[in-house]
């Protein structure tokens, strides 16, 4: 995709198992990237019909005469000169050579860019007062906060540095991975609630009330903190976190935690429709687990690696992101499953990933838990047809 190759908001793993965040545009520091970046840019918005009418001339998506897997890629048709005898060697020269001249005039002049900035600047005089007004009270709504209970915030306060110790922190996204935390985990008596953030976006209008918890059976993020000890931390994420509110959730909840001894655990969902892989996958091999982690975890991996050109998105990849920038042990295991609910055999998937610590005891649910987590997974298959 044209719009990951400009500024990409997930994470791709290497041979090893380790990722790596793509550069975010606004990173870019020289002339040649910001040439790169502005191309791709405008060949997204001629792909999705935003840019201006005198574009689709010059730029055309490629379409296949017959049913090829690249079909769904949303590649580029080669321009007219290029088919009228151009070499594509004579092409990359040529941007070779700009790119070349652009890096040496900006090491000289500095880098500001009007290429980049051109179109943020002409939105901002097209806009008048009532519109800024407008997108001010909207970011002030798409806020995420951040709350404590009054034994955590004394806690907090009560620090130097106002973080709280944490030796690993759990994090819980879809609902087979906060399902397989409440039945495995959560169902004994030894975890405390003791926060949740707050936020609103188009598919999350239901957690935006800041100073109240979520009601029960609401989306929402809520943390946990283990009774004995409490160095343990678990956060549930029910809720849909919107691309920009990824960096802000990050921020928010690491900000408040010692990066001393801290251990990311993320667990996650994905349908096993976006696992690209060359093998076909009988049915008894559905669900699996995939893993992903930072440079800095050097403890055993339970599963496989995530294999290229899979890649993570959403809030997991934030996490990781942020992780891997500030150099704290972390680890992902996704797990890939064929059913869109939650049922019990694609959460005890989760169980390898959880083997190798100590700090956290899992304890087998009745079938009276399990089937509180999953009911309703029979009503969804069974609603096909009515």
């Amino acid at each position: 995709m044209i719009q990951n190759a400009g500024g990409a908001s997930g994470l791709q793993p290497t041979q090893k198992g380790t990722c790596y965040p793509a550069a975010h545009p606004a990173t870019l520091a020289t002339y040649g990237a910001r040439i790169k970046f502005k191309s791709l840019t405008l060949a997204y918005k001629v792909v999705s019909g935003s840019a201006p009418t005198y574009l689709n001339a010059l730029i055309q998506t490629y379409t296949t005469s017959r049913p090829l897997h690249s079909s769904d890629e949303r590649r580029l048709a080669l321009p007219p000169w290029v088919r009228a005898g151009w070499r594509a060697e004579q092409i990359a020269s040529s941007v070779d050579r700009l790119a070349r001249y652009a890096n040496w005039k900006g090491s000289r002049v500095g880098v500001h860019s009007r290429a980049v900035e051109e179109d943020d600047r002409e939105d901002e005089e097209s806009e008048n007062e009532e519109d800024v007004e407008i997108r001010r009270e909207l970011e002030e709504k798409r806020k995420v906060h951040l709350k404590w209970c009054p034994e955590v915030s004394q806690a907090v306060e009560a620090c130097t540095d106002k973080t709280l110790l944490c030796s690993h922190l759990i994090i819980a996204v879809g609902t087979n991975a906060t399902g397989f935390v409440s039945a495995f985990i959560l169902n004994s008596a030894s975890w405390n609630r003791v926060g949740w953030l707050s936020l609103w976006n188009e598919r999350n209008r239901g957690s935006s009330l800041m100073n109240s918890p979520p009601a029960p059976g609401e989306p929402s993020c809520m943390i946990y903190q283990q009774k004995e000890g409490g160095s343990v931390l678990i956060c549930q994420c029910t809720c849909y976190v919107a691309e920009d509110q990824l960096f802000q959730w990050t921020e928010k909840v690491f900000a408040c935690l010692q990066k001393r001894g801290l251990t990311v655990t993320v667990l996650s969902d994905a349908p096993i429709a976006e696992y690209k892989t060359s093998d076909y996958h009988h049915g008894s091999d559905i669900p699996f687990l995939r893993a992903l982690k930072t440079s800095a975890y050097k403890e055993v991996v339970n599963c496989p690696f995530l294999e290229q050109p899979n890649i993570v998105t959403g809030l997991p990849a934030a996490v990781l992101c942020h992780c891997q920038i500030h150099g704290i042990p972390a680890v992902l295991y996704q797990s890939y499953s064929d059913v869109i609910s939650a049922d019990s055999v694609t959460m005890e998937t989760y169980k390898l990933a959880l083997t190798w610590t100590k700090s956290i005891k899992l304890e087998p649910p009745t079938t009276d838990i399990l089937q509180k987590f999953t009911r309703g997974c029979d009503d969804v298959h069974g609603n096909l047809y009515t």
